[in-house]
């Protein structure tokens, strides 16, 4: 019976040891699979961290696509609804005639009686950014006569850089129109509709304004030495 007892004894105590080895063992694996885990969390917590990294970097050395606008006449109706002096154009306005140029464009937009002209020029990204406006009453005549009716002057970084829009309507007959400046500078302006509109890069006034028949012949002119002033 005692030796009996001893080894029943003896066998627990191993069976005991066994248990607690087998729990220490449980307990390192279950460590060991927790610091797998936070590991592993630590690992994607840094790739996205540097993931948000290149991304600023990359939408930082982008240019913003939110200054500016794409076409000219985006950039005119944003300048004419934004000023608080403007007239309310009707919902049939239109543009009657544009001119458009590697840096700059030119619009006369017409709505009811109301004549609009806009100048509006690009920056390096291609967007129209600066924009000048003015407007005035149109008065309808039976037979038009040359007229000059506004001009708008942009400035830019400097003279060459600057441009000047100028608009008026044109009589009967008149296949193109010929716009000279006191600094020299000529231009040749659009016609649609009985209106004409020229572009150019200078800030001068103009000195002398020429209808121009098909066959070259000078139909009608307006002239001042002094600089033309719009009525």
């Amino acid at each position: 019976m005692g030796s009996s007892s001893q080894r029943l004894l003896t066998t627990s105590r191993t069976n005991r040891r066994m248990v607690s080895s087998s729990t220490r063992n449980g307990v390192k694996e279950r460590r060991a699979s927790g610091a797998s885990r936070w590991g592993l969390l630590l690992v994607v917590i840094a790739l996205a961290a540097l993931f948000a990294i290149w991304w600023a970097s990359r939408t930082a050395s982008a240019p913003s696509s939110s200054t500016g606008y794409h076409t000219a006449l985006e950039a005119c109706s944003a300048s004419f609804s934004t000023s608080t002096s403007a007239p309310t154009l009707p919902g049939y306005w239109q543009v009657v005639v544009e001119v458009d140029r590697p840096r700059a464009s030119a619009l006369v937009i017409i709505g009811g009686d109301t004549e609009v002209l806009c100048v509006t020029s690009r920056d390096e990204t291609g967007r129209f950014t600066s924009t000048s406006s003015g407007w005035g009453r149109m008065t309808l005549q039976a037979s038009p006569a040359l007229s000059y009716e506004t001009g708008e002057v942009l400035p830019g970084r400097d003279a060459a850089s600057s441009v000047q829009a100028l608009a008026g309507h044109v009589p009967a007959g008149t296949a193109a129109v010929v716009v000279l400046m006191s600094d020299g500078v000529t231009a040749t302006a659009a016609l649609a509709t009985g209106n004409y509109l020229a572009l150019v890069n200078t800030t001068a006034v103009p000195e002398r304004i020429v209808a121009l028949d098909s066959a070259g012949v000078e139909i009608a002119s307006l002239a001042n030495l002094h600089g033309l002033i719009p009525k």
